[in-house]
């Protein structure tokens, strides 16, 4: 999978993009983010399930 082109994966996303906005129950968050702020970003929206 390494080796699509990046307009795969930018089709990949956009079409996960797609599915959550008919799927509430899907929750996003933002890889972007250190260890430490995703595992507590992660922590809370667990606890709020």
């Amino acid at each position: 999978m390494e080796n699509e082109k990046l307009e795969f994966h930018k089709n990949v996303y956009e079409g996960y993009k797609n599915i959550m906005e008919y799927y509430d129950e899907i929750i996003s968050i933002d890889a972007d983010k250190n260890a430490d702020e995703l595992f507590h970003d992660i922590k809370n929206i667990i606890n709020n399930l």
